[in-house]
């Protein structure tokens, strides 16, 4: 080979060397490109991923005080109550509410009123520690509390402080005869297996209504 042939056959092998490197270059690019496009969508999985549990939250949870909401009461009072009979031991049920709440709300206005719905979530949740305690919102002024694993003096007990932790907070509330906002209870201990869950509540409700009547700020519990 030649001299001549010999610089041809370089500048050929530079042509194709340079083609090589710009292949190499696009490659590089389309993989940049490519593992950007993966990053992003791993972004937009988290976020969708952290909206659907912020949906999912909204759905189960009362905004305005933390606690589950009914749709959340519901399917938990179904479950625990379900197991509870299964395996033969006593649920606990409270059934909570604001004494004459409408009044408050009359004579003090909505924001006052939400601040009640908050310090009383506060409450419940403080004596809602163990992993078999639940907590709800029921309705706009009632609250409800399943629990298991308590006698019927601890039980008592239970919604006695809750009651007073309620009273002790000094909230102002000029209809109430106490001179502050109280909570009025109901309290049921499920024992009897024969019974459903509507006998349970109807107790809770029947229990609430004999703490109305007896003036208010009481605790009323039933052993089914």
């Amino acid at each position: 080979m030649d001299n001549k042939e010999c610089l041809e056959e370089n500048k050929n092998l530079k042509e194709r060397l340079k083609e090589s490197e710009e292949q190499i270059t696009q490659l590089n690019q389309i993989k940049l490109n490519y593992d950007i496009l993966l990053a992003e969508l791993d972004k937009k999985d988290s976020q969708v991923q952290e909206l659907n549990k912020k949906l999912e939250d909204l759905y189960i949870i009362d905004e305005l005080t933390s606690l589950g909401n009914r749709k959340s009461f519901e399917d938990t009072f179904n479950i625990e109550f379900s197991r509870a009979k299964r395996n033969y031991y006593d649920l606990n049920f409270l059934l909570i509410d604001i004494d004459f709440f409408n009044k408050y709300k009359e004579i003090y206005g909505l924001s006052k009123s939400n601040e009640v719905f908050k310090v009383i979530g506060e409450v419940l949740n403080n004596y809602a520690r163990r992993g078999n305690d639940f907590v709800f919102r029921y309705e706009d002024d009632k609250f409800t509390y399943i629990t298991c694993f308590q006698n019927e003096h601890e039980f008592l007990k239970l919604a006695q402080s809750i009651k007073d932790a309620v009273y002790e907070k000094q909230i102002e509330h000029k209809e109430n005869d106490h001179g502050f906002l109280t909570i009025s209870i109901g309290a049921v201990i499920s024992r009897n297996k024969s019974l459903n869950k509507e006998d349970l509540f109807t107790q809770a409700c029947e229990n609430l209504e004999k703490s109305k009547k007896d003036g208010k700020n009481q605790v009323t519990m039933t052993v089914l």
